[in-house]
């Protein structure tokens, strides 16, 4: 082991703190550091495992100087620098040496720098991987002989973005296309239990299959090609909440550590069926995200995010403009899928901003005066005050006294005009966009606050329903109480009755676990309990220490800084074996006092074998009801191949906020490989639900199948 340099702390006040983020590769002779070059990245694997409100993903990437012009003699340094979402975290780092894995050790940064620099100049092999600031990270190896290649692994904790329908995680793509030339990236997850249905979202045809290994056991894998276009992909699973509610713990020793997801309109049930104008203008060469990616945002957000009761339609600007429809669509995923498979170049090469703003509000104004714009744009031809004035005056007047929110989402960020509007900088139509917004009542955001697109749709998404004031949200025990509790995200006493409340806390006492939620809705105040038992609580494992541990060092490292603080942020960093900004992760070769890791299990390589695919499953079985629509009862039939695990199957009844209502067991009803449901409209309690659009849905392993009931 590696025995600590003792150091002053106030020396550590020098680091530099960086807030601007960039993903480089380079290679370069640490002799001659005045040049280096573009590296590549010529394998990459990334394990995908969902852990409660994070996911856990360990990156395997194998370093090269392929195409470049040192030799196969030098001796090269390989720096990563790297860009990790906010309140992500980094907890193991690996370095191959030889057939050997290095697990890191977490040492003080201050101490990790002068060991790495003073064996880089034995010409030994060290590793270092740090945190530079909320998402900057640094992995510097050496030495890679310009012929050869390094191999390291880098772990991380990632948060997910829930909504009703799913939980989704950024995947490192622009981390990949560091490389000079881009590799496949093959992505393996493990999922079980209520985990299911695995998809990169903004993709169709990248389907993940199941896969199989003998020390691995069951997974799913999908390859991103190489000549992959998406700046921003995100990898998808279906939200394992019940009735709105995600809830799991994990109990060790002294720890008692729970992790929730929470939909507030799930408890308030009175969420208004949504009608969105969805206005989409593309400037050419404003943004490195193509016109491609963006109709495929936009779907992936109408499916993931719209319920079936809600409303759509698409404009695009073109001259004149194109309007989808004539009418609202619904957001069911039969309509959608064949709205945009219909759409044929939908969007120019150049904005026609005013006139796409004035066709989606007079479509609204036609419509019962109902409905909510959403415009997606690079546009920056309306940046200067004046122009933005004339624009403004013309769009709210024909607003006139209707209520017409404006939701924008300005994705441009790149060949930026600037405009100084009352001593203030804005960047393309951000001063237009702003006022314009806050005119109506919407909202504002960009992609240059380091937010994908499709993140940045989802927080827009969040804004359009009822709005909760005086907000007030907490949990307990019915026989104990939580404690040292951290919310990610918003913690404003403002918030949509959409924005899920995903928070990590510590417990005492038993179950059942207690929420309790007030405020002003709609002009009147409220207040709501619910109360979740011990058997709808999840297992969970040892990361929830782990995932605990990284939200209090990032609290830690946002506040006053004092000495004391520092010294709590470094032992909690090494104890708990998560990096910070005080801390680096350090691999050092045996000889100099690293420590082979006998059982770390690499699970980037080795064979594997196709084992069953769940999406043949659409061919394996069907489902039908008779009568649908229905008033009294309805008949559910659903005909099974010989191939189908019947005991993987779940069967289910949900409402429209995606909320499971009923179940059922199948066993005692199997007949000749046909399983019949009766149902009459009543929940899991033989209470009678309101009328209105549910779905049956049938769980496999990996996907979900669902008829359309009408209960009238």
């Amino acid at each position: 082991m590696l025995k600590k340099i003792q150091f002053s702390l106030l020396l550590l006040f020098t680091f530099v703190q960086y807030n601007f983020a960039y993903n480089t590769l380079t290679v370069g002779d640490p002799r001659a550091s005045w040049w280096t070059t573009q590296g590549n990245i010529d394998e990459a694997v990334l394990t995908v495992r969902p852990k409660g409100i994070y996911m856990e993903m360990g990156l395997y990437l194998t370093f090269s100087a392929k195409g470049t012009n040192f030799n196969q003699y030098d001796t090269l340094e390989v720096v990563l620098d790297f860009e990790l979402p906010k309140n992500a975290m980094i907890n193991d780092s690996w370095l191959w040496v030889g057939d050997d894995i290095i697990k890191a050790e977490v040492i003080d940064k201050w101490s990790a720098f002068g060991i790495y620099e003073e064996i880089v100049g034995r010409r030994q092999d060290p590793s270092i991987l740090v945190k530079q600031s909320d998402t900057q990270y640094q992995l510097r190896i050496f030495p890679m002989a310009g012929g050869d290649t390094r191999k390291v692994k880098i772990s991380y904790l990632v948060p997910t973005s829930w909504t009703a329908q799913a939980v989704s995680a950024v995947l490192p793509i622009q981390l990949i296309k560091a490389s000079k030339s881009n590799p496949d990236l093959l992505i393996r997850t493990w999922i079980e239990g209520n985990w299911q249905n695995p998809r990169i979202s903004e993709v169709s045809t990248m389907n993940f299959t199941a896969q199989s290994n003998e020390e691995w056991g069951n997974f799913y894998e999908v390859t991103i090609p190489k000549n992959n276009s998406f700046s921003s992909l995100t990898f998808t699973l279906d939200a394992p909440l019940k009735n709105g509610v995600y809830l799991s713990r994990f109990e060790e020793n002294d720890a008692n550590i729970y992790q929730l997801a929470f939909l507030p309109s799930s408890l308030l049930n009175n969420r208004k069926p949504q009608k969105i104008a969805i206005l989409l203008d593309y400037q050419d060469s404003k943004s490195t995200t193509t016109k491609e990616e963006i109709i495929s945002y936009t779907k992936t957000f109408i499916h993931n995010n719209l319920s079936p009761s809600d409303q759509f339609n698409l404009f695009f600007s073109h001259s004149p403009i194109h309007q989808v429809s004539d009418e609202w669509l619904p957001a069911d995923t039969e309509t959608i899928n064949q709205t945009f498979e219909d759409l044929e170049n939908p969007l120019s090469n150049y904005s026609n901003l005013p006139s796409l703003l004035a066709t989606g509000i007079e479509f609204i104004k036609t419509k019962e005066q109902q409905g909510s714009l959403l415009l997606i744009s690079n546009s920056d031809q309306v940046g200067s005050e004046s122009i933005a004035h004339e624009l403004l005056n013309d769009l709210t007047s024909l607003i006139s006294d209707h209520e017409i929110p404006v939701n924008i989402l300005d994705f441009q960020n790149r060949n930026l005009s600037y405009n100084w509007i009352g001593w203030l900088a804005y960047r393309g139509n951000e001063y237009f966009y702003t006022n314009f917004s806050k005119i109506t009542g919407g909202n504002y955001v960009n992609v240059r606050n380091n937010i994908s697109v499709y993140e940045n749709l989802v927080s827009l998404f969040q804004s359009f329903s009822a709005l909760i004031t005086s907000f007030d949200f907490h949990t307990t025990l019915e026989n104990g109480f939580c404690h040292s509790r951290f919310t990610l995200g918003s913690t404003e006493q403002v918030r949509s009755i959409n924005q899920p409340i995903l928070q990590i806390g510590k417990f005492e006492g038993n179950f059942p676990f207690e929420l309790e939620m007030g405020g002003v809705l709609d002009s009147e105040v409220f207040f709501q309990t619910l109360s979740i038992p011990e058997e709808d609580v999840f297992e969970a494992d040892g990361r929830s220490q782990e995932i605990w541990s990284g939200n209090y060092l990032n609290e830690l490292e946002n506040i006053e800084t004092t000495n004391t603080i520092i010294q709590e942020i470094i032992s909690t960093s090494i104890d708990e074996r998560v990096l910070s900004l005080y801390t680096a992760m350090l691999c050092l070769e045996p000889s100099m006092g690293g420590e082979i890791c006998f059982d770390c299990t690499d699970e980037s390589e080795g064979e594997v074998v196709d084992i069953f695919e769940e999406e043949l499953l659409d061919s394996l079985f069907t489902i039908e009801a008779y009568p649908n629509p229905f008033k009294d009862k309805a008949k559910i039939s659903v005909n099974l191949s010989k191939n189908v695990n019947i005991n993987q199957l779940q069967f289910g009844i949900y409402n429209y906020l995606g909320q499971l209502v009923r179940t059922f067991e199948p066993q005692s009803r199997l007949t000749n490989r046909k399983l019949e449901f009766e149902w009459d409209g009543t929940d899991s309690n033989n209470q009678n639900l309101t009328k209105g659009i549910y779905f049956f849905i049938v769980q496999t392993p990996t996907k979900a199948h669902s008829l359309k009931l009408m209960y009238y």
